[in-house]
Order: structure tokens, then sequence, then C-alpha cells
């Protein structure tokens, strides 16, 4: 496990702040015992909390609000790296609130930078980045570019770890480009080793390991022991992950080495853990489980859990080399419910994978299954990014078209100041000539009324435009939600669903016997066809939103009908439905055939999702004067009364399960009310609940047309899978 670097004094500087207690005065005494405790923080948990507690006790008996918030934040992060997130937060939260009452902005943005580091580490990464946010409000003059550049360190971090490389480096450079500036070499150090760490979570090793080298020259430079430890752990993780063992166990005993010189038992069980990872990958089980249990007897004296969880897992990999797989399948579960806590993601992955292994092996097919797609779900960030992208995609398009709104709010505004500003002008005028010319005075206060009466008309009309404006925001907003939420929810979990099915059942076939495979891909098409359905619908709304030109021309009803009906047979067949068409007429209607396509296409898929086995649906039409009706007629279970008003209403997205739990998305029916009505028709739908709905649309008929008239090509009689066109 790679790990980042925080500043650590030598034990050396530890021992010099104690010496000064014995002649501190007894009004410093409680600072001194803060700096103790911090300085103890990753050497020693127990005295760290001990002079902490000793620092409070003594701040509240002399009221020094400054150094009791300073405690508070000091025995917060101590339990922070000791794993107890849940007993750091509440005292991280009361040095942060003393540090506002007494507008400390030191206490202020050290409370701050633990509670982001806090988030950061139970997930909450939003949170964890507000939080350095308000940080940084705090820091704004030149002498604080150091404390700046710590907490962008920290943001850098953040993005790295939830996958935004690009944003994270940046931040990372920026940092260590001021370090050099005004650091001292040890900090330019640090960022260093912290800049690896991210290219080596990132997948980079060859710049990973420049880094991690760089940041070791400079610590030998100094000749500080203490700080070379943590770049030759990470170092010997880079060779591990390349596959060179030998030389990985050569850095972590290096890494351990400097633990037992300075007593140091996070190094020499680092350095342990590593040592044994490696014997482990050598196929030496003997040798590696000895390291391991001696790094676990180390980590349990520590309470060190991040080192735990990486134990289990190891100790696993052990028991299941020697075919002990129930005490194995313990071991990955232990290591599991640690990483859990503390968000090891990568960790995480690697559990659920060795897990799902063993419990196929014990033919525990259902449960492998779900382990398997639990460790698919954690791997997968490729779909998880297109995910943010798309989202990301379609935030913005709804952000630029909310500014272009702002913008054009405030140019009114500008233009009502504009106006008052005038007012203000006419009225010294008017001032003016009652000194220079009575006789001119009537006809002013005339003119000051008339533009008075102006501004307030404008005025009114301006504020009734914003107040439409807000609603139509509003609206767009709520809009924006559902869309998000369908994308987020749907979308995901049918992909999702699909690709960890069709990967178990390319790279593990044998997991599943031969029944349950044709099963599994017959899951696989109902899965790709409603994914397919969805992403159509999805594309026609989005566009239809931004407006349409409609390309109208005559086209054959039937044709239209007979296209589309071919194309649903498919699924009508595999739930036994018979689908008939009755019209016997060809009629030549005056629409938008792509438009037509879909809503005909929408109406058919839902007749056959909501249709139970060996139903029945039937299409038929008539001739009603200038227009010619559609009605597609099904004997399956109907709709409430209560929700026939809601399955039109484009501000709910409605949606329910068909017979065989097919799930729609809402936006079928939305789109084929705005389709038929852009092509000058009506849609209505009648039902009654346990035996049928019947749907009907009309469309303008061709008049002087018929069909005989018009060339039908193999392009234009296509049902199609295309959209209108976007003005």
């Amino acid at each position: 496990m790679p790990l980042i670097l925080s500043a650590k004094p030598s034990v050396e500087e530890v021992d010099s702040l104690v010496q000064k207690l014995s002649s501190v005065s007894e009004k410093n005494k409680a600072e001194l015992l803060n700096k103790i405790s911090f300085a103890y923080l990753y050497i020693d948990s127990k005295k760290a909390q001990n002079y902490a507690e000793q620092a409070l006790q003594l701040a509240i008996k002399r009221k020094d609000r400054k150094e009791e918030g300073t405690a508070y934040v000091a025995m917060g992060s101590n339990y922070f790296l000791k794993g107890e997130f849940e007993a750091c937060l509440p005292l991280l939260k009361q040095g942060l609130m003393i540090g506002k009452d007494l507008n400390d902005k030191k206490l202020i943005t050290n409370s701050l930078n633990s509670l982001g580091s806090y988030y950061n580490k139970i997930g909450d990464f939003k949170k964890a980045m507000d939080t350095y946010d308000e940080a940084l409000t705090y820091l704004k003059s030149p002498k604080d570019d150091l404390e700046i550049a710590t907490i962008d360190s920290n943001l850098a971090g953040l993005y790295s770890t939830s996958g935004n490389y690009v944003k994270g480096m940046e931040l990372f450079m920026k940092a260590l480009k001021i370090f050099e500036t005004k650091g001292t070499k040890e900090q330019v150090a640090r960022i260093k080793n912290n800049i690896a760490v991210a290219y080596h979570d990132w997948g980079n090793l060859d710049k990973a390991l420049k880094y991690y080298n760089e940041a070791l020259d400079v610590y030998r430079d100094l000749n500080q022991l203490s700080n070379e430890a943590i770049p030759l752990n990470n170092i010997g993780e880079i060779y591990k992950d390349r596959g060179d063992y030998e030389k990985a166990i050569d850095y972590y005993r290096q890494c351990y080495g400097i633990g037992i010189m300075l007593d140091n038992k996070q190094f020499e069980s680092i350095g342990i853990l590593g040592m044994g990872e490696a014997l482990i990958k050598l196929n030496r089980i003997d040798e590696g489980e000895q390291k391991i249990l001696e790094a676990k007897a180390k980590f349990e004296s520590m309470n060190y859990v991040e080192g735990l969880a990486h134990v289990y897992y190891n100790m696993g990999l052990i028991a299941d080399a020697r075919n002990q797989s129930d005490q194995a399948r313990a071991d990955f579960q232990q290591s599991i419910d640690y990483a859990q806590k503390l968000h090891i993601i990568d960790l995480l992955e690697k559990n659920y994978a060795a897990l799902s292994r063993l419990v196929a092996l014990s033919g525990d097919y259902r449960r492998a299954f779900e382990l398997y797609n639990t460790y698919s779900t954690i791997r997968d960030s490729a779909f998880n990014e297109s995910k943010a992208k798309l989202i990301t995609e379609i935030q913005s398009r709804y952000e630029l078209d909310q500014k272009q709104s702002e913008i054009e709010i405030l140019t009114r505004d500008n233009a009502i100041k504009d106006l008052e500003l005038g007012r203000k002008r006419i009225r010294f005028n008017i001032m003016l000539g009652i000194i220079l010319v009575l006789a001119v005075f009537s006809a002013l206060v005339a003119t000051l009324y008339t533009t008075k009466r102006k501004s307030n008309l404008l005025l009114e009309s301006s504020n009734e435009q914003i107040m439409q404006q807000k609603d139509e925001l509003e609206k767009l907003n709520v809009t924006k939600d559902k869309l998000l939420s369908i994308i987020g929810h749907d979308l995901r979990g049918s992909i999702g669903a699909s690709k960890s099915m069709l990967h178990q059942l390319i790279k593990e076939p044998d997991v599943f016997p031969p029944e349950e495979q044709e099963q599994i891909k017959e899951e696989l098409y109902r899965l790709s066809e409603n994914t397919y359905e969805l992403l159509e619908n999805l594309l026609s709304w989005a566009k239809s939103q931004r407006g349409l030109k409609i390309f109208k021309d005559a086209n054959s009803i039937r044709r239209l009908v007979d296209s589309n009906l071919e194309q649903q047979r498919f699924f009508a067949d595999k739930k036994n439905i018979e689908l008939t068409s009755q019209l016997t007429e060809d009629c030549m209607v005056y629409c938008d055939r792509n438009m037509i396509n879909m809503v005909i296409r929408n109406l058919l898929s839902n007749a056959v999702k909501f249709t139970p086995e060996k139903g029945k649906i039937t299409i038929f039409g008539h001739r009603a004067g200038n227009n010619y009706r559609v009605s597609i007629k099904d004997n399956g279970v109907g709709i409430p009364a209560e929700n026939i008003s809601r399955i039109f209403d484009s501000r709910e997205f409605f949606t329910t399960y068909g017979t065989n739990s097919e799930k729609g998305s809402g936006l079928g029916l939305i789109l084929c009310k705005e389709f038929v009505e852009k092509n000058g028709g009506e849609i209505s739908v009648e039902s009654d609940l346990g035996r049928g709905t019947t749907f009907s649309f009309t469309l303008v008929v061709a008049t002087g047309v018929n069909s005989s008239s018009v060339e039908i090509t193999p392009e234009n009689d296509k049902p199609g899978r295309g959209n209108p066109s976007i003005g």
C-alpha cells in the first residue's frame, strides 16, 4: 500500500520539546503540551493522547480557549490516525467551533484541514472538497502561501482518489511550485512523494518511481532517516506491482531496518507486511505467513486498522493456498470489514474477487454471482467515468442555459438602473429650471411624471418577465433532476448488470451450468433491448426540448403500422401474444414519418410489456372527417383511473413494471404526446383495470393523394431508429 507522507518531527526534536516542559511558564504550558501532542501523532499515539488531554485540562482551568480548541484538534487527529472515526469527528468539530468563536484563522484552517481529511477517508468526497474550499477562504494573503499549498495538496489527493487525475495533478504541481519557491527541501520532498502516490494509483509506475526516488534522494541529502522509510516502502510497492519481488523485498527490508533503528513500530510493521506480501507472491508461503503474523501483532498493538485490513487479506491468500477454504473466507471477510470502514477501494476489489471464486468452488453459485457482481461494480471505473461525463455534459448544458437567462436578467436590471439614473438627471434639471425659469415649471413637472410612469411600467414588465423566467428555470431544474435520475438509475442498472453477466460468461463460463447460461443469455438480450429503447427515448426527448424542424409529407398509414408491427412481433412471440392489424384501407396521412414511427413503436412496445402471456393486441383504424384515427388495443393489466392523468405529464416521468418486470423510463408516452401534437393530431387513452387498454391517436389525412401515387423506397419504409431533425 503506497503511503502518503505527512510532516514528521524527528525523535530528537520531540525530546527537545519534552525537556522544555520543566522550565516553561504556567501561562505557556498548554501551548507546549499541544505541540508535543502533535509531534507524537506519528510516533506514539498513546503519548499523543496523554499530552493532548493534559493540554485540554490546563487550558480549561486557565480559560485559554485557543489552546482548548487546539487540544480538541490534536485528540481528534490522533483518533483519526488510529481509524477511530466516530470518536474523532465531534472533537474536530468542537475545535472548529472554538476557532470560529475566536475568529482565530490558524485554528479554523487546521480544524477544517483535518475535517477534510476525515471526510475524504470515509468516502464523502463532496463534503471533503467543500471543507477544503472553506479552509482556503480564510487564507488570502501572500504570507499564507504555504498553508494554501498544503490544502491544495490535500485537494489534489482527493481529486486523484475520486478518479480526476488531471485536476489532481494540476493542484499537486501548483503546490509543488510554491514549496519549491518558499518552502524547505523537506516540504518539497514530501509533496513529491505524494505526487508519486497519485501516479502510482493512476497506474503510471515509471512516473511514480521517478518522484519516489527524488523524494528519497532529498531525505538522504538532509540525513533525515525518519523520513526515508515511507518512500522506501513505496518503491518496494512499485517493484512488487512490476513482479520484481526480490527487489521489492530489498526495499521493504530497508524500511523495516529504519523502524528498528528508530524504534518506530509503524515503519517496522509496514516493512514486515511488504516482505510478507512479496514472499507470498513468490509462493514461499511459510516464510510469508511468518512475516504477516509478525506484522499483525505489531498493527494490533498500535490499533492500526488500515494495516490490519491488508494483513487479513494476505492471511486469506495463505489459507487459500493451503486449501483451507473456510478460514480463507473468514479472513477475506474480516479484511472487507476493515476496508469498508476506511474506504480502501482497491483492497475491497481484491477481496470480493477472491471471495467470489472461493464461494463458486463450494457450489453456492448464487452467492458467488452476487460477490462477483459487487467486485465488478467496484472495478468498473470505465463505466462510471462514461456516466460521469454524460451527466456532466447534460449538467453543463443546463447551467449554460441558466447563465444565459441570468445574463438577460442582469441586462434588464442594468436598463432599469439606467432609467433610474436618467430620472435623477431629469429631477436635477427640473430643480435648476425652477430656479432659472419659473414659467416652465408646470411643463417640467409633466415631463417628470411621464418619464416616471414609463420607468415604472418598464420595471413592472421586467419583473413579470423575471418571474416567468424564474418559473421556467425551476421547471427545467425539476426536469433535469428527473432526467439525471433516469440516467443514473435505469441506464446504469441495465448496462452494469449486462456487463457483469457477460464478463462472467466470457471469463469464467464454468461457474454456471449450461441451463443457467442460457437463462443469462436471454436476460442479456432483454436488458440490451430495454437499454436501447431507453437510450433512444432519452435522445429523442433531449432533442425535443431544443426545438424540432418537422418534415411532413404524405405517408401510407398501413405501411407505417405494418413495418413497426413486424419489429415488435419477435417480442410478442416470446410472450405468446397474438399481434394483428385490422387496417383494411390504405389511407395517406400528412406527417413526419420518423416522429410517427417512434409513436407507433412506443405504443406497441408498451402494449407488449403490459399484456400477459397468451394475450392479444389488435391495431385498427378508421377515417373521421379530415383525420385518420389509429387505435392499439390490448387485453393487458390496464391502468388505474388515478394514473391515467399522470402518464402524459412531463413533470412526472411516470412509469410502472410490465408483466415480466419490464422497466420503462416514463419518457415514451410523453414523447408520443409531443410528437402527435406537433403533427397536428391528438392522443388519448381508455382503460379498464384488469381487462386492457386502448391508446388512440389522430393524423391529418393527405387529401388528393393515394397510396399508389407515393413512391415507397426501402429507406422511407423502415420504422427506423432515427430522430426528427433539430432546428
